[in-house]
Formats: C-alpha cells, sequence, structure tokens
C-alpha cells in the first residue's frame, strides 16, 4: 500500500520516517515497527532468554523483577535455615547418644559424616541456585552474570540486598523481556 506525505503529496516508502522532499515527519505505523526504549532495539541473541527460561529456578538466564527476586530469595533462605536446623539437629542428637553410652562408636561416626556430606552437596545446590537468582537480577539492571556474581562476591552477599531495592530496565534489554510483562 502506497503512502503519501500528507504536507506535500510525495509518494514515500512503506519505512520513510520523513518525507524526502519537505522534510516533515511521517506517520508511523506503530504495528510495523519495533518495540524501542531508549533506542534499543531488541536482540534475540545467545543471551536473550524467553518467558519460560526467564521464570525457571534451574538457569541463570533470563531477567527477575524485584519481587520474583525477594520471594524467591527469602524461599533459599528458609530452606537454608531449616535444612541446617535438621542436619545439626540430627548431628546433635546422635553425638549426645554417643555421650550417654561413654562412645560414639562406628556407627555414629558414619552416619554423622553421611550427614555432613549430605548437607554439603544440598547447601551447595542451594547456593548455585542464589547465584542464578542474583545473576538474573543482575540481568534486570543490565550487569552481565559475570559483573553481578563478582560484585556479590566483593560484597561480602551485601550486593543481594542491595538487589531488592534496585529498579530494573523498563522494557526489554539484551537478557530478555521486561519481567513485569510475565503474568506467572
Amino acid at each position: 500500500m502506497a503512502k503519501y506525505c500528507e504536507k506535500c503529496g510525495e509518494m514515500l516508502a512503506d519505512n520513510d520516517v520523513f518525507c524526502n522532499r519537505c522534510g516533515q515527519q511521517v506517520a508511523v505505523n506503530m504495528i510495523m515497527q519495533p518495540q524501542t526504549v531508549m533506542n534499543y532495539v531488541p536482540t534475540f541473541g545467545a543471551d536473550y532468554a524467553r518467558r519460560d527460561e526467564a521464570l525457571s529456578w534451574f538457569t541463570y538466564r533470563g531477567r527477575l523483577n524485584r519481587q520474583r527476586y525477594i520471594l524467591r530469595s527469602l524461599m533459599l533462605t528458609f530452606l537454608c535455615i531449616v535444612f541446617g536446623i535438621i542436619l545439626f539437629g540430627g548431628i546433635a542428637l546422635i553425638m549426645g547418644e554417643g555421650e550417654m553410652k561413654g562412645h560414639l562408636g562406628s556407627s555414629g561416626t558414619g552416619v554423622i559424616i553421611i550427614m555432613v556430606l549430605l548437607g554439603i552437596i544440598i547447601e551447595l545446590a542451594l547456593t548455585v541456585l542464589n547465584y542464578f537468582l542474583i545473576i538474573k537480577r543482575g540481568h534486570d539492571i543490565n550487569l552481565s552474570g559475570w559483573v553481578s556474581v563478582l560484585i556479590h562476591m566483593v560484597s561480602g552477599g551485601l550486593f543481594a540486598i542491595i538487589l531488592y531495592f534496585i529498579k530494573g530496565n523498563v522494557g526489554p534489554n539484551p537478557y530478555g523481556d521486561d519481567p513485569l510483562t510475565y503474568q506467572n
């Protein structure tokens, strides 16, 4: 469908924004124009994550808004505390039982070693999930994953708390769509 300048009547190409003859700005069909935020046209490269991937707990790709980040980090903190109480309570119970008998015994020592190894594995998994949250939240404020992890490590965890208060980028960025558009 041909377009014409409203001011001088010059025939325009479909992608013209200004008239070539008089310089008048032409009304642009918003459906055809790519979504832009501060001159950024989204690229769908390797770092760009779609909704399902961004909302997954088990990947570092995508973006998380403040609300999801706070809720997920509080859930992980709760799991760490509960698991720690169970683990150390169990170890204390086994050691207390050994004290009452006068010796711990090889079976009690074996159970404690297994519990400690299991604790290390579970706490490591929870730590990895926590870093995934930090990276995704960093993506929301347009920081790469490496930068987010580095700042977190240098700040001694303070960065994870600061991420509770920093507002994310509006609209898409190189890491994914705006997470505020995700319904669940």
